[in-house]
């Protein structure tokens, strides 16, 4: 595939995310002829394709990129911000949440994006 092509995939990409983190996380994709890397972004997209579609209940929202903030409070006597902590435990309640979805599915329900997550 060319690139100009690919490159105008991944900025409506892009365009449909909803946090810098997910915008992260597009610029950093690149194309692959593996056919396993294949199989699994289609199970995944699948995946989440029906949870868009019949889950009103997953929950959307405070996806925070927290990485410039952690990094920051490796160096000694660096510190978050009131605003910083505040987006942590926003950042750590929707992965709670998220976790929580998948724990109410049923057995075998979104097996290839309990997998993935359960890597991150």
């Amino acid at each position: 595939m060319p690139a100009s092509i690919f490159d105008k995939i991944r900025q409506k990409l892009k365009s449909l995310c909803i946090s810098d983190l997910g915008k992260s996380e597009v610029d950093e994709m690149a194309f692959s002829t593996s056919f396993e890397s294949i199989e699994d972004a289609l199970l995944l997209t699948e995946e989440m394709k029906k949870i868009c579609l019949f889950s009103e209940d997953f929950p959307v929202g405070f996806y925070f990129d927290m990485r410039p903030a952690l990094k920051k409070i490796r160096i000694e006597n660096m510190y978050l911000t009131l605003a910083e902590m505040f987006d942590l435990k926003r950042s750590l309640e929707a992965a709670k949440n998220i976790s929580n979805f998948f724990k109410k599915q049923k057995e075998g329900d979104f097996v290839n994006f309990q997998r993935y997550i359960s890597t991150l």
